[in-house]
């Protein structure tokens, strides 16, 4: 043992061959062989369950059949003096894999009452793709008080063309401020008597006090000529 400075003990470095064999074998006799594209997967956990090495190898087709040999390898290199995978081989005074039989080979561990797992991680399939969304037949013709709109939908109501603003179902053209008129080429908007009682939608044109007005945008109840300049109705 090394006596520190502060009295505290390290101890020896682990020597060759006082590696602890953990319980079982490094490729179990059965162990089913990797396909191209799995990932062989090695974990060591310490006598608490905590993770110590993570070693993981991508199986191809140059190494499909020695697969066992270069993920110990990898072991081996990485962390030698603490963990190896092999069998000791006291002519050479190492641990090495055994060619031979790797089903001979055990994974060792510096600590006691260590484990270890092997695993084959298979490639997660690619989501399907997306398909992009459909977007939904409008509905054509003549209002229909059943059917469902949504925003720019058009259709015809008493003679009249109207398109929706939003989303809506049961809510009738000219009734419902939903609908706003569409004018066709050369259509001159209706010209009527203003109405407290009425509702008018964007660019529906009255008469009052001997005046045309239009409608900047959906009203009722609103007079012409008592909403100011930036009011909803329009002097012609």
């Amino acid at each position: 043992m090394i006596k520190q400075n502060d009295g505290g003990i390290t101890p020896p470095p682990v020597e060759d061959g006082k590696l602890n064999a953990i319980e079982g074998y490094f490729v179990p006799a059965g162990y089913p062989q990797p396909e191209i594209g799995d990932t062989m997967r090695l974990r060591t956990m310490d006598s608490n369950g905590n993770e110590q090495i993570d070693e993981r190898l991508l199986i191809t087709a140059g190494n499909q059949t020695t697969w066992a040999r270069d993920l110990a390898n990898q072991v081996n290199t990485q962390h030698a003096g603490k963990w190896a995978v092999g069998v000791w081989d006291n002519a050479a005074n190492e641990y090495r894999f055994d060619d031979s039989n790797i089903h001979a080979n055990r994974v060792w561990s510096a600590e006691k009452d260590s484990a270890f797992a092997l695993s084959t991680l298979k490639p997660i399939d690619p989501p399907p793709p997306v398909e992009p969304p459909v977007d939904p037949e409008l509905p054509e013709g003549a209002w229909d008080k059943s059917a469902t709109y949504v925003e720019n939908d058009v259709v015809t109501h008493n003679d009249k063309t109207w398109k929706a603003g939003w989303w809506n179902q049961n809510e009738e053209p000219g009734v419902s401020n939903v609908w706003k008129r569409v004018l066709t080429d050369g259509e001159v908007p209706e010209v009527g008597v203003w109405s407290a009682s009425a509702e008018y939608n964007t660019n529906d044109v009255v008469t009052h006090d001997n005046a045309e007005w239009k409608a900047a945008w959906w009203t009722k109840g609103e007079e012409p000529g008592t909403t100011g300049e930036w009011g909803v109705w329009r002097k012609l």
